[in-house]
């Protein structure tokens, strides 16, 4: 289940202004980023997030937390 949130990234980044290939490359580095640290992209702190990139805001829990998603739906 740790990865099944990609798209919600996906959305969120595109929603921020990010374009699609930047998004795709930089979900495919967040991925690998959780691999390597045994980590879902749900576990990643914000710190985390916004060295992978500056679009990241507190905001993206919103988006990869599934109790919020049915929320924000």
């Amino acid at each position: 289940m740790g990865f099944l949130n990609t798209i919600e990234v996906a959305d969120y980044l595109l929603l921020k202004g990010m374009n699609l290939r930047d998004v795709h490359g930089l979900v495919k580095s967040i991925t690998m980023y959780c691999k390597k640290r045994n980590k879902t992209i749900k576990d990643l702190n914000l710190q985390e997030l916004t060295q992978l990139s500056s679009f990241f805001d507190e905001s993206i829990y919103e988006y990869i937390e599934y109790d919020k998603k049915s929320e924000r739906n």
